[in-house]
């Protein structure tokens, strides 16, 4: 029995499995909380929360108003908190179980400065759009809603467009 939970925990599982497991995860919350799973909304009300310890005094601009009633509520224990944190230690004990985790090592300032540059660009587009696209395309779907299907539609569509796009560019470059 062992044997098989160690093959069933290291090998690699087909992608419809994880997406499965998503789904149940996300409608077992949408029906828990009323509420699909949300990741952006969280970690904003994480850099809102740092930015007041570190002094940082963000209550007059206009993008975090709607933030400062969630605010008021958020603790550890705050759904969010939870889903985001299981997320990190999920990914971590499957990472550490299939032998893939590994520390990269930083290769100079520039790499530091442009992951930081993208991290603040996507978490800016991410609070722009009112969420993330993946907030909007699990969430939606998995609360019946119609922008859920119209989003899967028009991604589809645009990573088809878009490799297409690559696939001429190479082409010429190649």
């Amino acid at each position: 029995m062992r044997k098989i939970i160690v093959k069933l925990l290291t090998s690699d599982w087909p992608y419809w499995v994880g997406g499965v497991g998503i789904a149940v995860i996300n409608i077992g919350l949408l029906a828990l909380t009323g509420k699909p799973w949300g990741i952006t909304t969280t970690v904003t009300l994480w850099g809102f929360k740092l930015a007041n310890i570190i002094g940082v005094r963000l209550e007059n601009v206009e993008a975090f108003r709607e933030y400062l009633t969630r605010l008021a509520d958020f603790n550890f224990w705050y759904g969010g908190n939870l889903l985001n944190v299981g997320l990190i230690f999920g990914v971590l004990v499957s990472a550490i179980i299939s032998r893939e985790f590994r520390f990269k090592k930083i290769t100079g300032k520039r790499q530091v400065y442009l992951a930081l540059l993208g991290g603040l660009l996507m978490g800016y587009g991410a609070r722009l759009a009112s969420g993330c696209n993946v907030g909007a395309l699990v969430g939606g779907i998995s609360s019946l809603s119609f922008h859920g299907w119209l989003f899967l539609i028009f991604a589809l569509g645009g990573a088809w467009v878009g490799c297409q796009i690559m696939y001429v560019l190479l082409r010429r470059v190649m």
